[in-house]
């Protein structure tokens, strides 16, 4: 409590209270005499052309002048004293956040003369060291957008990759409206990633600014910037009506689904999925009271249908019999396969091969456990609404085929803005804006998968509020306070689960779900019942001083986030059809069955009900007594709260010359559950290690003592260990920020620039979430299995779930903890920048700039249960039994055991090695060289002992002989694991709208390296290859791409009335050949980098981001884009043969191997690594082919009178129908059979998309 209170006492001496950077533009200069002296007591005044506000200031004894605060729009700005002439300066525009230096010229006179200079806002901003760029209102007007969402065009800015920004985290990243987050803080995801809370599109933003590397103190919460402001109403009335619209008709094929080719009637084999989409509404601004109040006013809404083609696998009639058919000697396949057993109505065909003729056989009254259909009446129930196949597609064609059907789904919303403008008098000025977005939709999760099922809904409302008042204090002192709500509601009722529960099956009162081996499932847990409630409290207080030729600020920042996240995961038990411990008997005497048998097996444990398991789902509500409660949803209301500080000085050193120096404090609470339900280690991280002892000096060594057993705890409120946090907090984060900008030359036309900042990142709660809300203890899924017959007559429900955080036994293995390190920190960024900027004309610039970025302490987990298997032996033994010899450790691991024909493991006369070679388990390990995958299951079966991991303990072996904490399956510990680095060079052309034309392109080559991009991922379970040599894993960013051109235009067609050309035309021609634009937008970039795979153990028990052996020379160039009978490949040149590895094997071994290797051009060849080594070729070594999208637009107004103007307009996506290879699915295992070959689209845009709208302006 004191250190939180030293930290507000902080805050309020930096002068301020508060939460969100200003959006407002300012403008500074100095008020001169002819001679170049400076005047003091001027009186200067900045007017908003369009609504008329007009604030005034006095210049200082320095003659120096500011407007700390403006609203973005145009200005004129005036001067006057006694003794001279009144100087005006005119054509100013202030974009958002932009600072701009405006000198005036008195010239002596009388005051009622006046001066007034075009003055034309320099495209360059000369008091800036950051790097970022404005996108303005007529971009997000006119250029072609998907859904209308403005937000799309911060893709268009260098530097930004997807949703990555100069290489740094997603999450790195504060987004904002109208200076409030707008990011839903349970995900603090990205301006891509979908969670954002307000709306974004084009007819409520004005314009933005993405700040790529800020220099500035007053930014936080992530180092890129994304400040959006909303229209405002003006001193005229402004509006417009219209009408966008998207139908399946004008849309193109992909080139994926057209690969496929048509069937035999001549229909397209894929066709396009129907979707219409109406996006519609209107906005209007407008005074209130002229030039003092002003309001603005948008709905918009949302109309989408889709229907996606489905093909589910169902039963055919005589199946549901209980009769199988098959034709013997044969295996049966659907009308497509390559040896079909039916036509495509449904007939059967007889094989070439076939040894009979079709045959007919009831599989009831055969296994004496299994000898009718289900007694209970549940399976057929659940088969009841499950229809009769329409093609003979899929499935074996005779019992199993296709119904093919168009699956219906919608996604709607409404969106209501409303944004009140007031300025209370020439000193304070007021504002407020909200807006509510709700969305519906149903099967948004696939959850119909037949049509007489019900559908889920899903549902969506988000409401944002701002309010801020600016206030002159005096002259040179102003005071801005900003607050705002973000609250963001999101909900999933499942389809059958709990609204629609009676139409279940149900043993006694209890509803379930069956887990079918045979057909497509009505039901998944992940269906289930879930959602979210997300609100961000923020307040801002700031202050802004001119002094002499220092405009300093400060300010202080405090956010209050909170999300109440549920599920009901399994809460509703699942059957799970199978053999369980009674195999299915005597199926296999049915006379040619062959190939067949498994099928006809399957179809008698769906019909009868046999349960290989039951699945359920027990939550405990916490607090200080927790149990496990049935029915109860898993439910963490995760809580932090930040607060951070700024002071900066803009410093004006000269006339030329402007340091821009500040700091940054920021803490950031750990995350804490009010309620009782956070579980971490008693000991804290140190628990995390278990029995080897309490830090990583014990960790990965076989035998450690000096622990204990992982005792599990509920912390924070609520619970028995109130005072305890998730991880301890830190409260010396300081960020400098500094640069300088530097005029060239006297024109100020010349600008080099260059600053280095840090900023740090919060931890988003659903983080929190998952790596301390779901940890054992607090939730625990029953599956319970049988020693015998298991079905739906004696599944025996309910179970008791046991206690809850009962200490986790050495014998479990199956569970996974989740770890914050006790002394975690926060992950940091810094970014620097060099920039030289030119003036080539009136209104355009060329910058050249070299950007870098380094991340560090940045979090990612360790799983400290990798395998351990080279200081233990297992490697060796491994190895030596592989080869046909004899492992002494064998034979202490498997003594006892029985080989067939053998006898037991005595190791002399029958070995342990022995033993494993026989075992059909570990031989395929073995032949396959999964030394890792052997380890965990000798760390985790049951074999022999009928406990897990009992091979130890009857060997004398030590719990931890493989892994450091046996109590777990994997103990993840996140802590400060991982860095990053990004440079760049970066070349940009930016045109202002002028004669017509505005335009904006750019050039990136840039390299970003690390360890882990962690992206969208809920969880930091990174699986690090080699954890004790973690940088081992330092490689080139999976979003990195080398080479990136954007460009971006809008040309105004010069014909028609008012043009350059045509400017007299009369009402018909004008009507016809006027009002023409043309708008697009262009992008190449080079392709992803992407890991070629060995997908095998031969390190630990991961087979993720394992990489092949290279023998021989191989260029990146080898993977190349290329096209064949059978598709796209990259790797065509290439060919399968056996792994190189297999001669080494005994015959008996290298018959069970799968493994393959590939040789390419010049010899080379990709083959899986040996057992202990990690593969030579690096991750992320090949590049993906180039990316190129064309988005363009056609627009022609028609002027109805002086006042109306109707637009119609087509914007065409990927407008030349490129397929995105860059971003396409690759088989990338070199133990595949289609290794190399693109098996399905990826990204967005994978067909020519066009969109139809009108806007009626006025």
């Amino acid at each position: 409590m004191n250190q939180r209170i030293a930290i507000v006492s902080v805050l309020l001496l930096m002068t301020t209270i508060g939460s969100a950077q200003t959006t407002n533009a300012s403008i500074y200069g100095s008020i001169l005499d002819s001679s170049g002296a400076a005047i003091p007591k001027a009186s200067v005044t900045a007017t908003n052309v369009k609504t008329g506000v007009a604030l005034s200031t006095v210049s200082n004894d320095s003659g120096i002048y500011i407007f700390p605060s403006l609203l973005p729009g145009d200005y004129t700005v005036s001067a006057e004293v006694a003794g001279f002439r009144k100087d005006v300066a005119s054509g100013i525009q202030l974009d958002v956040g932009s600072r701009i230096s405006v000198d005036l010229k008195l010239e002596v006179g009388t005051a009622a003369e006046t001066v007034t200079v075009e003055s034309s806002t320099s495209p360059l901003e000369a008091v800036n060291s950051s790097v970022s760029n404005v996108v303005s209102l007529q971009k997000v007007q006119d250029l072609p957008l998907q859904n209308l969402d403005a937000g799309s065009l911060i893709a268009l800015q260098p530097g930004v990759v997807g949703d990555n920004f100069n290489g740094v985290r997603s999450q790195s990243q504060n987004v904002t409206l109208d200076g409030v987050n707008i990011q839903e803080t349970r995900y603090n995801g990205g301006w891509n990633s979908g969670n954002t809370v307000a709306s974004s599109g084009v007819d409520l933003v004005a314009e933005f600014r993405v700040s790529t590397a800020p220099v500035d103190a007053e930014f936080g919460r992530g180092m890129a910037q994304v400040q959006m402001i909303s229209r405002s109403g003006t001193n005229e009335i402004h509006g417009s009506a219209f009408e966008f619209n998207r139908v399946t008709a004008l849309s193109a094929n992909s080139w994926f689904n057209n690969q496929l080719g048509t069937k035999a009637d001549g229909s397209l084999a894929a066709p396009r999925n129907f979707l219409i989409r109406n996006q519609f509404g209107a906005r209007a601004g407008a005074p209130i009271i002229k030039n003092r109040t002003f309001v603005f006013f948008l709905y918009e809404g949302q109309r989408q249908k889709t229907n996606t083609a489905i093909n589910d696998t169902v039963l055919t009639s005589t199946a549901r019999q209980g009769i199988f058919r098959f034709y013997p000697g044969v295996l049966n396949g659907s009308a497509t396969a390559a040896v079909p057993t039916v036509d495509l109505n449904g007939s059967p065909v007889q094989p070439a091969g076939a040894t009979g003729p079709l045959q007919s056989v009831s599989i009831f009254g055969r296994d004496p456990n299994r000898m009718v259909a289900d007694p209970t009446g549940n399976v057929a129930l659940a088969l009841k609404d499950v229809p009769l196949p329409n093609n003979f597609q899929r499935g074996d064609g005779l019992n199993t085929a296709g119904f093919y059907w168009q699956e219906p789904a919608t996604n709607n919303f409404n969106l209501y803005n409303l944004k009140l403008d007031h300025t209370l008098n020439q000193r304070t000025r007021l504002a407020f804006s909200g807006q509510r977005v709700s969305y519906f939709q149903f099967n948004g999760y696939r959850g119909q998968v037949y049509p007489l099922q019900p559908t889920d809904t899903g549902f969506r409302t988000n409401y944002l509020y701002t309010f801020s008042a600016t206030t002159n204090i005096r002259p040179n002192l102003l005071n801005e306070f900003r607050a705002g709500v973000n609250y963001y509601e999101a909900g999933f009722t499942g389809p059958f689960y709990p609204n629609e529960s009676s139409v279940l099956p149900h043993i006694g009162t209890q509803p379930f779900f069956f887990t079918f081996t045979t057909i497509s499932n009505e039901y998944t847990s992940n269906n289930a019942p879930q959602g979210r409630t997300s609100p961000l409290y923020q307040y801002a207080d700031s202050m802004t001083w001119l002094k002499g030729r220092h405009a300093l600020k400060g300010g202080v920042q405090v956010y209050f986030d909170s999300s109440n996240g549920y599920n009901s995961f399994y809460v509703l038990p699942g059957a799970n059809i199978g053999a369980g411990s009674a195999a299915v008997s005597n199926i296999s005497t049915i006379g040619g069955i062959g190939s067949n048998l498994t099928a006809a097996q399957n179809l008698l444990l769906d019909l009868s009900g046999s349960l290989t398991s039951w699945e359920q789902s027990y939550n405990s509500a916490g607090g200080l007594h927790p149990a496990y409660i049935p029915g109860e949803t898993d439910r963490r209301d995760w809580r932090q709260h930040e607060y951070s500080g700024f002071f900066k000085d803009d410093w004006k050193v000269s006339q030329r010359l402007t340091l821009n120096l500040g700091a940054r404090y920021e803490y950031y609470s750990p995350p804490f559950e009010p309620n009782g339900r956070a579980v971490i280690p008693a000991n804290g991280s140190a628990g995390a290690f278990g029995i080897s002892g309490t830090s990583y000096a014990s960790a990965f060594t076989p035998g450690a003592t000096g622990g204990s057993l992982t005792q599990l705890v509920l912390v924070g409120a609520r619970s028995p260990n109130p005072n305890t946090q998730v991880y301890d907090p830190q409260y010396n984060t300081v960020l400098p920020g500094v640069g300088l900008s530097w005029s060239i030359d006297q024109e100020n036309k010349t600008i080099f620039r260059a600053g280095y900042a840090m900023s740090s990142d919060r931890n988003s709660l659903r983080n929190a979430d998952t790596e301390v809300g779901s940890n054992p203890g607090m939730n625990t899924t029953i599956s319970f299995q049988s020693g015998g017959l298991l079905n739906l007559s004696n599944v025996g429900v309910p179970y008791d779930p046991g206690q809850a955080l009962a200490t986790v036994p050495l014998t479990d293995r199956t569970q996974t903890l989740r770890v914050f390190d006790t002394g975690l920190r926060n992950q940091y960024y810094q970014n620097w920048n060099f920039s030289l900027q030119r003036q080539i004309t009136r209104d355009s610039v060329l910058s050249v700039r070299y950007v870098g970025t380094k991340g560090t302490k940045l979090m990612s987990g360790v799983n400290l249960n990798t395998d351990v298997i080279t200081s233990n032996g297992i490697l060796q033994a491994f190895n030596v039994t592989r080869a046909g010899g004899e492992a002494p450790l064998f034979d202490q691991l498997f003594n006892g055991l029985t080989v067939s024909g053998a006898g037991a493991v005595n190791g002399t006369t029958v070995r342990g090695s022995d033993y494993a070679r026989s075992n059909s388990t570990i031989a395929s390990y073995l032949a396959n060289g999964n030394v890792g995958a052997f380890a965990n299951f000798i760390n985790t079966t049951a074999t022999g002992t009928n406990v897990n991991g009992g091979l130890l303990s009857a060997a004398g072996l030590p719990q931890n002989f493989i892994v450091t904490n046996p109590q777990f399956a994997n103990v993840y510990l996140v802590g400060n694991n991982a860095n990053s680095t990004y440079n760049a060079l970066q070349v940009e052309y930016d045109k202002r709208f002028s004669k017509g034309f505005v335009y904006q392109g750019s050039y990136t080559w840039s390299k970003a390296l690390g360890e882990n991009e962690l992206g969208s991922t809920q969880y930091y379970d990174n699986s690090y290859r080699n954890p004790q040599n973690r940088s081992f894993d330092k490689r080139i960013m999976t979003f990195n791409r080398t080479s990136v051109f954007k460009s971006n235009g809008i040309y105004e067609l010069p014909f028609g009335k008012g043009r350059a050309m045509m400017r007299n035309a009369n009402r018909v021609v004008d009507g016809i050949l006027g009002g023409w634009k043309l708008s697009g937008i262009l992008t190449w970039t080079s392709g992803l980098p992407f890991t070629v795979s060995a997908p095998v153990s031969t390190f630990n028990q991961f087979t993720t981001g394992q990489t092949p052996d290279v023998t021989g020379p191989l260029s990146k160039a080898t993977g190349q884009l290329q096209f064949n009978g059978s598709g796209a490949c990259y790797f065509c040149g290439f060919k399968q043969i056996p792994d190189p590895s297999i001669a080494t094997l005994t015959p008996s071994i290298a018959s069970r191997s799968t493994l393959f290797a590939q040789t390419g051009p010049n010899g080379v060849i990709l083959q899986n690594p040996l057992p202990g080594t990690l593969g030579n070729l690096a991750q992320t070594f090949f590049t993906s082919p180039n990316f190129f999208d064309l988005d363009a637009s056609l627009a022609k107004t028609f002027r109805i009178t002086e006042r109306f103007n109707f637009e119609l307009r087509t914007d065409w996506l990927n407008a030349t129908n490129h397929q995105d290879f860059s971003n396409a699915t690759i088989d990338s295992s070199i133990d595949s059979v289609t290794f190399g070959r693109f098996t399905g689209a990826g990204g967005a845009n994978n067909n020519r998309i066009i969109v139809i709208g009108g806007r009626l302006n006025w």
